[in-house]
């Protein structure tokens, strides 16, 4: 920061990266290999649109935070990823608690 280089937070920079590597563990799940070649195109650019949209929200929550309240982007990241796993949790337990047709009704939000 000192030397006017920004620092971002490896978990946050490497975001794309273990985001993909949950879809290739879905993919490898719920698709034989012969079903994934066969929508490959889509699956990819389905799931480029979301890395990219995923990126650019995380980067501008960050940056605006920044420019707010200061500090570090690497304390920032830490923050929102304890914000979003908290959420996270919470939706969890709440969902628990729903039937599985309204959870149904509810999974194309995620």
């Amino acid at each position: 920061d000192e030397a006017g280089v920004i620092i971002v937070k490896d978990s946050s920079a490497n975001k794309a990266g273990v985001i993909t590597s949950s879809y290739e563990i879905c993919a490898a799940m719920l698709l034989s290999e012969e079903e994934f070649y066969q929508n490959k195109p889509q699956i990819v650019s389905e799931v480029l649109d979301k890395l990219h949209e995923y990126a650019r929200m995380e980067a501008e929550l960050l940056f605006r935070e920044y420019a707010n309240f200061g500090g570090s982007l690497p304390q920032l990241s830490k923050v929102v990823s304890g914000a979003v796993n908290a959420a996270t949790d919470a939706l969890t337990v709440a969902l628990e608690s729903y039937s599985e047709e309204d959870r149904e009704k509810l999974l194309p939000l995620f």
